[in-house]
């Protein structure tokens, strides 16, 4: 009891602390230690800026925006050529990509690796620099250089234990993004054993949930069941509450595929009650499939519906969120090279004045190769633009794929849901023959109703997606055929998309033949004579 009451106190009196000392704005910290440096010798200044900002942490500053600020604009305190100027960059870079500031830490990195090179050792940077590095290549989607990178950590001697779990989940990372899931689990695993020797229970509950999500998508049900189970128990043991909602989703799905319903509802309950302290997109994303799932399997089906288009909601934001980040982060690349290019062009230029003094011919020389480093520079400029152009057509291509995707799969939901409504009706017949069956009849037509409705709003979905694919379309036919009813416009829709005429029935919910009179019909008002014409002018549009 009375150590509680110390620990209390002194849980008080350092709240009370930082409370005090967060008075800082980046101003005034940047002011202050200008005003400390000035009765410092040259050759420690980076000494004493590393040491003043080790010091003021974000305790100091009033927000954790000034203390980023601050730590920005360190940049413009330390000299280069001087003593100790790659681990005060590296502390910086560091420090910056711990508060996922990536893009502020990278000029910091960059001038950390242009100065010790592949031994930081030797300029008293720990072998952990290596980490830094390879997950800024990471969040940058340079996979290649991250790989490199963290293989020269592991081979740096002193590199700690903590780092190597960070290397090994990072690459285990990568190798998951390039769908090398078996050396996805082996890097995982070396993480893994590394955690279970240091007594790392918050990693070893990370690297389970990693690993149990390859084997889920494997379909490893039960080996995915024991790994997920732990990264939740973990989760929830460090307070981690992303992690553990992503867990309860893969577990409660699980358990629908396994039929256990009952029992996936507990961890979706679970789920909810946790959704008031923890509001990140990405655990909605799995807890809302996992529910699809579920109401499907149980039959609720204007739920699933009403589940999959939040589903689709947030998985649309998510990956728009991504694509623009990825953007952003080539942009950065590009013009942070942009601005070495052009700091190197000023120091080529500077050092060509100096020479000029001497003679002439020097002078002629000196100009000679600051044009052609010019013309090199524009040329790298110029192609990195056309990168960047290309990276954006490609993205505009991706969209366009995708979109195509959506559509086809809003097409192929229409095919299976007419085919059921046949199902159904055919049931409805049978039933219609005995007199005795009327609520079956009832519970048959009030499927099939509800199955109807669903494939109007699929069509309104499918229009939706047809437009972004092929815009001014429908536009098209009511604007210069305005007597072309909705029915035929939905069978140039599919001709458009060069669906076969059993793939148009089963999409349009008629028969064959039906497709075929709807199809005369639509030549008829064209004023097309056979098929391959009509074809060619509805491809044309």
């Amino acid at each position: 009891m009375f150590n509680a009451r110390i620990l209390y106190i002194l849980f008080f009196l350092l709240l009370n602390l930082n409370v005090f000392a967060g008075e800082l704005s980046s101003k005034e910290g940047l002011q202050n230690l200008e005003l400390e440096l000035n009765s410092i010798q040259k050759k420690e200044r980076n000494n004493y800026v590393l040491e003043f900002a080790k010091k003021h942490g974000e305790d100091f500053f009033k927000n954790k925006k000034e203390y980023i600020d601050f730590l920005s604009s360190l940049e413009n305190v330390i000299l280069v050529h001087s003593e100790n100027y790659p681990q005060v960059t590296y502390y910086l870079g560091k420090e910056l990509q711990t508060n996922n500031e990536f893009q502020l830490a990278y000029p910091y990195i960059y001038k950390t690796a242009l100065y010790v090179g592949d031994n930081p050792t030797k300029f008293g940077v720990p072998c952990d620099f290596f980490e830094i590095m390879g997950i800024s290549y990471f969040f940058f989607g340079r996979y290649s250089e991250s790989e490199s990178t963290f293989q020269k950590g592991l081979s740096c001697g002193g590199v700690s234990e903590q780092t190597k779990i960070n290397i090994y989940n990072t690459l285990g990372l990568i190798y998951k993004s390039l769908n090398q899931k078996e050396r996805a689990i082996e890097h995982y695993q070396k993480a893994m054993r590394i955690a279970q020797k240091t007594k790392n229970d918050a990693w070893y509950g990370v690297l389970s949930g990693n690993i149990g999500n390859i084997l889920f998508q494997q379909g490893e049900l039960d080996k995915a069941y024991e790994y997920i189970e732990l990264d939740y128990t973990s989760s929830i043991k460090h307070t981690q509450l992303g992690s553990a909602m992503n867990a309860l989703s893969f577990l409660a799905r699980i358990q629908v595929i396994k039929g256990n319903f009952e029992k996936a509802n507990e961890f979706l309950s679970i789920h909810d009650s946790l959704q008031e302290f923890h509001h990140g997109k990405n655990v909605f994303l799995e807890y809302y499939q996992t529910k699809t799932k579920l109401y499907e399997a149980t039959g609720e089906y204007k739920k699933a519906f009403d589940s999959y288009k939040l589903l689709r909601e947030y998985n649309d934001s998510i990956i728009k969120s991504k694509d623009l980040l990825t953007i952003k982060n080539t942009e950065f690349q590009i013009n942070f090279e942009k601005k070495q290019s052009e700091i190197q062009l000023l120091h080529e230029t500077q050092k060509t004045d100096r020479i000029r003094i001497n003679s002439l011919w020097i002078l002629i020389s000196i100009t000679i190769v600051a044009s052609g480093v010019t013309i090199w520079q524009i040329t790298k400029r110029r192609r990195k633009e056309k990168e960047l152009m290309q990276l954006k057509n490609q993205q505009m291509e991706e969209d366009l794929n995708r979109l195509e995707s959506e559509m086809s799969q809003v097409l192929n939901n229409l095919i299976l849901k007419n085919e059921k409504i046949n199902e159904l009706n055919e049931e409805i017949n049978s039933v219609q023959s005995q007199s005795e069956k009327k609520e079956e009849m009832k519970a048959l037509t009030d499927k099939l109703q509800s199955f109807t409705f669903l494939t109007d709003e699929d069509w309104l979905e499918f229009k939706r997606l047809f437009e972004k694919r092929h815009r001014g379309f429908f536009d098209y036919f009511q604007e210069n055929y305005p007597s072309v009813t909705n029915a035929e416009i939905r069978l140039a829709a599919l001709i458009k998309l060069k669906l076969e005429k059993l793939e148009m029935s089963k999409a349009l919910g008629i028969s064959p033949e039906s497709v075929s009179k709807t199809n005369l019909r639509l030549r008829k008002k064209l004023e097309i004579k056979d098929q391959k014409e009509l074809q060619s002018f509805i491809l044309s549009i």
